[in-house]
């Protein structure tokens, strides 16, 4: 599995996702904020919205509370 992040004004490196099984949401959110949360300045540098599907990960109160 791999992540990443992009705009129309930058994109995030890869992330190559080792785990066994499905990503948990308290994984999914030690990826954000590594990989989201330093280049959200890039990503979105006048505003704007994070976008994401309705994932389990990405409903999970933990995630909800992370945004």
């Amino acid at each position: 599995m791999v992540w990443a992040a992009f705009s129309e004004h930058s994109f995030t490196s890869l992330l190559r996702c080792d785990s066994a099984g499905s990503i948990t949401s308290a994984r999914y959110v030690q990826i954000l904020t590594k990989q989201l949360l330093p280049n959200m300045q890039f990503l979105l540098p006048d505003g704007g919205h994070f976008q994401q599907d309705n994932a389990p990960i990405h409903t999970a109160r933990n995630s909800k509370d992370f945004f």
